[in-house]
């Protein structure tokens, strides 16, 4: 997302709105991404269906 953000003619606020997150927390991830304070990476998501139940893991 943060990528979104350094495109030319980008508007942060705009980025953050979409991504549903604080407009700061963009301009935070994007520093960190230009300084390399972060590294690029992939994170596993496993998406459940509107209105699925979780199961409990404790059985109650």
């Amino acid at each position: 997302m943060w990528a979104a953000a350094d495109e030319p003619g980008a508007v942060v606020a705009e980025v953050a709105r979409r991504a549903d997150v604080c407009t700061s927390v963009v301009y935070k991830w994007r520093r960190e991404a230009r300084s390399s304070a972060i590294e690029p990476g992939f994170a596993f998501v496993v998406v459940e269906q509107p209105g699925s139940m979780p199961t409990s893991a404790s059985g109650s």
